[in-house]
């Protein structure tokens, strides 16, 4: 009966056993508790103490050895010190260590600076799993072994540029981890074992060849920044809806043709990077995403957008560069906490009037397009201080534009303008005018202007 006793686990109560055998039970594990004190303190006269009670208390001996591994998994220095110190007396007991842990010693040992042999490589398990040679080996763990896993307590895992060509599933059991940075690889897939990451909360993958993510990529819960620019994704897999903590997304530069709805799920999004893929339309829910304050969407084939993009009333900055679109989207006048929005290289004509709503716009970026004319509406743009007309069909600037009264740099080079209307001069901020392959410039022989001074000198001039 005391043999069974001794392999219950710690802190047992047997109710249904009669009192004699509860009473020796709560005797050894009161036992065990100070025997476990004095190895876990890793000072040597404890240790040998410990050892010498055991001799003499073959159920406590039993007792210790069922439960030393909790003990090293802990993998706190002294506790792995002292359970080694009394494998060193008890050969029992390093084979028992020698059989649970022979994988994960196996999967270390070639580490180049932790030539420690047999459980002595217990004390470098953790700098083992810091190292990029491991993740370099294959291995398919046990149940049990996996349990190991999950115990190592690491917390941020840094493989950048590495060149490693794929990430092994085991790696997936590494539950504790916090941060993962796998930049700069030739990944060109991830295992669905990175489901159990459940603590992550941030993951850079920037530059490397992932074709796709898996779908237990949502059930990383925690995580609430994710870095996939320059892969070359053409999907996104529906379980990324699921990632409800998630404020930055980066998927620059991949190869996205379409959406899925569930992206739109991510409701504390913030910041969306978009640009560089291939992107023709938007779901129509990507309204529901109201708390973006960026949406990067350069270098699309984007032609409209949808209705519901009107709900993005926080946006701070909206990038609509190098897509397809021959105007401004009607939803913009919603767009009232807009401070910068890049509308270039496209194929505007018209501006609208839509563009009164935005009387906080800071920067607006407009070259290369075909507008030829400036709407009266822009006039609302009161705080506007940036203004690029590049490569336009402007012939010339309404009267009206000296109500731009912060306007400190105005862009219109390759336009076709002879002539600048006098109120120009009336903009007490202008300080950078650029005139750059128009007959204007050409005629007077100025191309950029930079300082007041010399903007008002020029403006001016009888001649302009």
């Amino acid at each position: 009966m005391l043999t069974e006793i001794a392999h219950l686990p710690l802190g047992c109560v047997i109710l249904s056993a009669p009192k004699s055998i509860y009473m020796k039970n709560l005797e050894l594990e009161q036992e065990l508790e100070s025997l476990l004190g004095l190895v876990k303190s890793g000072e040597e006269n404890n240790v040998m103490i410990a050892i010498q009670i055991m001799k003499g208390q073959p159920a406590l001996k039993r007792a210790f050895h069922s439960i030393a591994h909790q003990v090293v998994e802990t993998w706190h220095k002294g506790n792995v010190k002292g359970i080694l110190q009394v494998a060193q007396e008890d050969d029992e007991l390093t084979t028992i260590l020698e059989q649970r842990y022979a994988a994960i010693l196996e999967l270390g040992k070639e580490v180049a600076y932790l030539k420690a042999d047999g459980i002595e490589g217990l004390k470098f398990v953790l700098q083992r799993f810091s190292n990029v040679e491991i993740y370099r080996k294959s291995w398919t763990p046990s149940e049990e072994e996996q349990q190991i896993l999950r115990t190592i307590p690491i917390r941020i895992l840094k493989l950048e540029n590495q060149n490693l060509g794929s990430f092994p599933a085991w790696a997936g059991y590494l539950t504790q981890l916090e941060q993962v940075h796998l930049k700069g690889n030739l990944l060109k897939r991830l295992p669905s074992t990175i489901g159990n990451w459940t603590e992550l909360t941030y993951l850079d993958l920037e530059n490397n060849l992932l074709e796709s993510l898996p779908e237990e990529i949502g059930q990383l819960t925690k995580i609430n920044k994710i870095k996939l620019k320059k892969n070359q994704l053409e999907a996104l897999p529906d379980g990324i809806g699921n990632l409800q903590e998630l404020t930055k997304l980066n998927l620059e530069y991949n190869r996205l043709s379409y959406l899925p709805k569930a992206l739109a799920e991510m409701a504390k999004l913030t910041e969306l990077d978009l640009s560089d893929n291939e992107l023709q339309a938007l779901p129509q829910n990507i309204g529901d995403l109201v708390n973006l304050k960026l949406l990067d969407l350069r270098n699309n084939q984007l032609a409209e957008f949808p209705t519901d993009l009107g709900a993005l009333r926080n946006l701070n900055i909206l990038y609509l560069s190098n897509n397809q679109l021959t105007r401004i989207p009607d939803c913009i006048q919603n767009y009232t906490q807009l401070t910068k929005l890049y509308l270039a290289n496209n194929k505007i004509s018209e501006l609208g009037e839509h563009l009164c709503c935005l009387s906080g716009l800071r920067r607006l970026y407009l070259h290369n397009n075909v507008i030829q004319t400036l709407p009266s509406s822009i006039t609302q743009l009161k705080e506007l201080v940036y203004l690029d007309l590049d490569e336009n069909e402007l012939e010339e600037l309404p009267s009206y534009i000296e109500e731009l009264s912060q306007l400190k740099e105005l862009r219109l080079a390759g336009n076709p303008i002879k002539k600048l209307p006098s109120t120009l001069a009336n903009l007490p901020m202008l300080r950078e005018l650029i005139l750059m392959d128009t007959p204007l410039g050409l005629e007077k022989e100025v191309g950029v202007l930079r300082g007041k001074e010399k903007v008002m000198a020029f403006l001016n001039n009888e001649n302009i």
